[in-house]
């Protein structure tokens, strides 16, 4: 009887072969609920609901007229309910912390989590206006800005995050591209297509 029970334990609890293991594993993450199985994922679901909704939003939906006159602080609550609001409509149920801190005191504008039936990690984004000093010039990597966001990565433990530059100075493309080369120079630290503003609808 007791061989027969642990031949029935192995029976069940093991694979028959590598195949059947990764056709089960296969089938689990292709569930509704696991539509979101990493960080990385993460980031890319937040990056394409910046980059396509909140654009939209911003160019077609008035999302301009209300963003334009906003200091950086003003923008933040605003455009975190845009972007659930999208991501919702998208399918994903994410949770915003805004301004967490570190022990220094020091904040990121955003911590984004998954809400699932697990934890897979989080993500930061930070919001940037271009007429940001530290944004102003060349040599960004040694400026302020650059620096934290490499502080902040290492300090909250996130394998990724986002930097998304409201764009309400008309930079041109030379100058998002040497932005973009410095600060992807932090590992893991994407940039978002930058979200222009209008001075007129």
């Amino acid at each position: 009887m007791k061989r027969l029970k642990r031949s029935y334990a192995n029976y069940i609890g093991k694979p028959t072969s590598i195949t059947d293991a990764i056709k089960a594993f296969n089938e689990v993450k292709s569930r509704q609920y696991l539509a979101i199985a990493t960080s990385e994922e993460l980031c890319d679901a937040v990056m394409k609901a910046i980059n396509e909704d909140l654009r939209n939003w911003i160019d077609n939906e008035g999302g301009n007229r209300v963003l334009r006159n906003k200091t950086e602080t003003e923008i933040q609550p605003i455009l975190q309910l845009a972007l659930e609001s999208k991501l919702r409509n998208r399918g994903f149920n994410l949770q915003f912390y805004r301004e967490p801190q570190l022990l220094d005191n020091k904040r990121v504008d955003y911590l984004i989590n998954y809400i699932n039936y697990g934890f897979i990690g989080q993500i930061l984004l930070e919001l940037k206006r271009s007429n940001h000093p530290d944004l102003r010039g060349s040599d960004f990597e040694n400026k302020k800005s650059f620096k934290r966001l490499q502080q902040y990565m290492k300090g909250f433990s996130v394998k990724y995050g986002i930097l998304v530059i409201i764009d309400n100075t008309g930079v041109d493309a030379g100058k998002l591209r040497k932005i973009k080369s410095s600060y992807s120079k932090i590992n893991n630290l994407r940039l978002s297509e930058p979200l222009k503003l209008h001075e007129t609808d």
